[in-house]
This record gives structure tokens, C-alpha cells and sequence, in this order.
């Protein structure tokens, strides 16, 4: 015979079991739930991480194809007498890099470096780089006084000094170039600029032999 006492404790443990399955059923929703917000993230940012990969490699592509374009034009060659030049040289010739071709390609310094060395070799504005490079109204950034000795930071300065460094003990330059003398921004139009004395455009920059 089931007393009242019986048939409470029975009721009792029958809630408390269908509780416990219910709060059971609910922590393994949950977890599952996290679990697949969790993978979903994962997912979500190796997709992202893959295209950016992607990105990045068909930049890479990119620059390489513009630089096997550049090496087809231009050709390095190491001159027999290479410039003379002090340690302070290879400073002056790095700001001027820095200043007129930091963001360019390696090529885009080079050709202004070597503008910079040529004007050195015909003696008009100076007999070393430093003259050439602070010659009165010659290189804009050279005309603001208060930076020219300043030391840069960074890694476009970084880059400046050791393409500096490379070209001087090397006695790199390009080409074709040899008798480059001027250049210009393509998006100004000077007065001395003339089409019969253009060499070619190399980046940002157009140089010439001559100025009118």
C-alpha cells in the first residue's frame, strides 16, 4: 500500500530526475552551442587569414613582375672609377634618397642617387656628394635648413642608408643613365623641362640629360 509520505518522495525524485535531465540537456546545448560559435569564429578567420595570404602573394606577384620589367629595361653596371667619398658622403647621399625617393623602388633610388653622383663628376655643383646634395635651390628638401642634418628613423631610412651603402662600394649604377643630370615629379611641369632631353620615367620621376 503507497502512503502519502511515499507518494511525495516519490514525486520528489521524479522533478528532481526530470531537473537534473533538463539542466543536463541545457549544458550540453550550451556547450555545443559555444563549440560551434567557437568553430564558426575558426573558420571565419582561416578564410580571412587565407585571403589575405592570397592578397599578399599576388602582390608579391605584382612587384616581382614590375621589377623583372625593370631589369629587362635597365641594367646595372659597376663603374671602373667609382666616386671618391668620405663617410659623411654616404649621410648626405642617403637623405637625398631618403628625401627624394624613400618610397620609391630600389631602381626609382638608384636613379636619383646616380643623378646625385653625376652632378659630382661634372664638378657644377660641387666637388663632393654633400655640396651637390645641399647646392642652393637644387633638392626642395635640401632648402629647409632645420632638417638637414637630422637623423631619420624607420625603415624607409633604413633601406636609404644601405642602398647608399651598396651603391658607393660598389660603384652600382644603371645604365643608360650615365648622363642623367635632372629630374622632376610627373605630376609637375617645370619651365627647364624639355621632351628632347627626357632619359625616361622611372617611378614617380622623369630625368633628363638636359635643362633648358
Amino acid at each position: 500500500m503507497v502512503t502519502r509520505r511515499n507518494e511525495k518522495d516519490f514525486h520528489m525524485k521524479l522533478g528532481a530526475s526530470i531537473f537534473a535531465c533538463l539542466f543536463a540537456i541545457l549544458l550540453f546545448y550550451l556547450y555545443f552551442d559555444a563549440k560551434y560559435k567557437r568553430d564558426k569564429q575558426v573558420l571565419i578567420e582561416i578564410h580571412e587569414i587565407k585571403e589575405s595570404v592570397l592578397e599578399i602573394r599576388e602582390i608579391i606577384v605584382e612587384q616581382q613582375d614590375e621589377i623583372e620589367d625593370l631589369k629587362e629595361k635597365y641594367e646595372l653596371i659597376t663603374v671602373p672609377e667609382p666616386i671618391q667619398y668620405k663617410p659623411v658622403d654616404i649621410f648626405c647621399l642617403a637623405k637625398n634618397i631618403y628625401h627624394e625617393a624613400g618610397i620609391e623602388s630600389d631602381y626609382g633610388k638608384l636613379a636619383v642617387a646616380q643623378v646625385t653622383l653625376n652632378r659630382v663628376r661634372t664638378g657644377r655643383w660641387g666637388k663632393t656628394i654633400c655640396d651637390v646634395v645641399m647646392a642652393r635651390h637644387q633638392f626642395s628638401w635640401a632648402n629647409q635648413h632645420s632638417i638637414r642634418w637630422q637623423h631619420p628613423r624607420g625603415p624607409l631610412w633604413q633601406k636609404s642608408k644601405e642602398m647608399a651603402n651598396r651603391i658607393l662600394k660598389r660603384g652600382l649604377e644603371l645604365k643608360n643613365f650615365q648622363h642623367a643630370l635632372y629630374y622632376h615629379a610627373d605630376y609637375v611641369n617645370p619651365n627647364w623641362a624639355s621632351k628632347r632631353y627626357i632619359i625616361d620615367k622611372i617611378d614617380t620621376h622623369i630625368f633628363y640629360t638636359k635643362a633648358l
